[in-house]
Order: structure tokens, then C-alpha cells, then sequence
């Protein structure tokens, strides 16, 4: 049987830099904006925000135009977007993946873009605050 390498591979090790999209370096809303126009062929809006303010980022989260996502109680498969937090207010985004019994791709500042397992994330205090799935794509 023949492996299909898994998509987050063309994004994995690229760098975090603010406000960036594609394809050279990604912040954590860029990396969900690229992945979801290079898989679907959607273009998800920009959102204008410092990545290094955490209230204008939670403010954006907060404002964001959630009219074409379903919300979820957890990330269920892949590509679901998870909005995670050290608190009770989100200000990271990330996009769940299946593989190795659950995760998420970020990107994450100092690290770039990463895979984090579930468990790995709470180890470190992240908290899943909220999940949506893109409408027409489950």
C-alpha cells in the first residue's frame, strides 16, 4: 500500500511572522486563511489584528463573521478550526488534524508551524474553547 504524505507537511517548519499568509511564513489566522484556499479553494476574509496584542486578537476572534461556520462542541475532523486560549477567551486559532489520535496545526510564534497532539496542548495549558466547521464541507 502505497502512503499518501499528509497535507499539513507543505506547511509544517515555515515560519511565524504577523499578519502573514502564505506561502513563505503564516501568524495562526493566515495558516487557516492559506490551508483553506489551497485545499478548497476558499477565500476566508482577512482579519486585520497586531498577532502580538492579545485583546485586539480575542476582540477579532469575538467580532469574526461566523454566518458560514457551524459551531461545534469539540473539533470532530479534520480541518475543523479550533479556537483555543490559556483562559476563557480564545486568541489562537488552529485547524484540527486526525492524525496521531488527534491535534492541531499551528503557527505559532518562536516555533512556526507546528502539529501539537491533544494531549501535548494540555500539558501546556491550552484550552479548546470553541470549534466550527466551514458549512457544506463535512
Amino acid at each position: 500500500r502505497v502512503m499518501t504524505p499528509h497535507w499539513s507537511l507543505a506547511y509544517l517548519g515555515r515560519p511565524w511572522v504577523s499578519g502573514a499568509a502564505g506561502p513563505d511564513a503564516y501568524d495562526c489566522h493566515g495558516l487557516v486563511r492559506a490551508v483553506y484556499r489551497d485545499v478548497f479553494g476558499v477565500v476566508l476574509p482577512v482579519v486585520e489584528v497586531d498577532a502580538l496584542n492579545p485583546r485586539a486578537v480575542c476582540c477579532a476572534v469575538r467580532d469574526y463573521d461566523y454566518a458560514a461556520w457551524d459551531s461545534l462542541a469539540t473539533p470532530e475532523i479534520e480541518f475543523d478550526v479550533v479556537q483555543m486560549s490559556y483562559g476563557s477567551r480564545p486568541h489562537h486559532v488552529r485547524l484540527y488534524i486526525e492524525a496521531d489520535g488527534g491535534g492541531v496545526l499551528a503557527s505559532v510564534e518562536g516555533a512556526g508551524v507546528v502539529f501539537q497532539s491533544l494531549h501535548s496542548l494540555k500539558q501546556h495549558g491550552w484550552n479548546i474553547v470553541s470549534a466550527y466547521r466551514r458549512r457544506g464541507r463535512a
